[in-house]
């Protein structure tokens, strides 16, 4: 008896380890920094907003893949109001998985997801709105 509960226990205790959560697999090659080259097609710096007088671009932009399983993201902006130019920047943090050529980054600052595709030393991103691509 002593020893089918010491057995029970021990396959408790297996099958909840497998219950972590787990880095992707392929870490080795796709975790790194890129920076961002393009967004949609088109070299930086690039206008996103341009309202006459009022002009948003982006400037510049990374992307961090760690090895954890979690990313950061910043992109730079030039906003010129026709008087002044001024740098400013947004950021975002969360997990990501890749697999089969395909990445996913869950944000852990709301409900925003993007997905993509990894191939070599590139990270292309598709927004609601734009195309990002990231390069090594």
């Amino acid at each position: 008896m002593r020893r089918t509960l010491l057995l029970g226990i021990a396959l408790l205790v297996a099958a909840c380890r497998g219950d972590q959560p787990t880095a992707p697999s392929n870490i080795p090659s796709v975790s790194g920094s890129y920076q961002l080259t393009t967004v949609d097609g088109q070299g930086l710096p690039v206008t996103v907003i341009d309202l006459g007088t009022y002009r948003a671009n982006v400037a510049s932009g990374t992307l961090t893949l760690s090895g954890n399983g979690t990313y950061a993201l910043e992109i730079g902006y030039q906003l010129d109001d026709g008087i002044k130019i001024r740098a400013a920047a947004t950021t975002e943090a969360g997990t990501w998985t890749a697999a089969n050529g395909a990445i996913s980054l869950a944000s852990t600052q709301g409900s925003l997801s993007r997905s993509g595709t990894v191939s070599g030393n590139a990270v292309t991103l598709q927004s609601s709105e734009r195309l990002l691509v990231f390069r090594k």
